[in-house]
């Protein structure tokens, strides 16, 4: 697969609070494939507010969705996943099939409330990791303790969790202190992976352009590769990164 591979978007019709309508989730697809992607993990999320959409139903609007993009002669491949919500009872969850881990590997992408301390998401990512997956923490920069106490990223990267950005961050779109935070991260080598977690065709689409020659720029072409494609690439293969 020689285009980027977004592990993190909203792009399946219906099922969160991403894309509506198959004529929106096609518009975003079209976007992702101008913007250089060939391959999407399809993200919805896994939360009693924003989406609990079984296994079943994820597979289903996906091969549908395959069915046009290929109908239309886009060259998108689209795989399964979620974007699971941490809660007491994820990891059985998991092991029951109820939730699906990044396109059938052993890579989880998990988030937690915005508002959750350190304690409460290195526990959850612990347990996690202990069960046999691979945690990957969904945009790492959107973390209050995060923010406030950046030093605690190179911690949970110490311990093996896998650390997803969002595009948009480092372009200032969640604000001031993300910026400042995913700068720091990629200064530092301690991002692996670099997703859209688009949910529409506008606000936040599957543009990417503007990131990447922002990441060029900073660290270069090579770390480009890594982030957006070569690490991705590793989970689509259930390879340790």
């Amino acid at each position: 697969m020689d285009g980027f591979i977004d592990l993190h978007c909203h792009v399946l019709p219906g099922l969160d609070d991403g894309a509506q309508t198959m004529e929106e989730s096609l518009t975003m697809l079209r976007q992702a494939e101008k913007a250089g992607f060939s391959g999407l993990i399809m993200t919805p999320h896994h939360h009693i507010r924003r989406g609990m959409a079984s296994p079943e139903q994820i597979k289903a609007a996906l091969a549908a969705m395959q069915e046009h993009i290929d109908a239309e002669g886009l060259s998108l491949r689209l795989y399964p996943g979620n974007e699971l919500y941490y809660a007491h009872n994820s990891v059985e969850k998991l092991s029951r099939g109820e939730v699906l881990t990044l396109a059938g590997s052993s890579y989880v992408l998990t988030e937690f409330s915005f508002g959750a301390t350190f304690q409460e998401i290195r526990q959850g990512l612990l347990e996690l990791s202990q069960a046999g997956y691979y945690p990957v923490l969904a945009h790492i920069e959107r973390y209050e303790c995060m923010t406030d106490a950046p030093q605690l990223c190179g911690e949970l990267y110490d311990m093996g969790v896998y650390i997803q950005v969002n595009a948009g961050s480092f372009l200032g779109d969640a604000g001031r202190k993300p910026k400042k935070l995913v700068s720091m991260l990629l200064k530092e080598d301690l991002i692996h992976f670099v997703g859209t977690d688009a949910h529409d065709t506008k606000k936040r689409s599957p543009e990417i352009e503007r990131c990447v020659k922002y990441i060029k720029k900073k660290a270069g072409e090579e770390t480009v590769e890594r982030l957006l494609r070569k690490n991705a690439q590793a989970v689509l293969e259930n390879r340790v990164i």
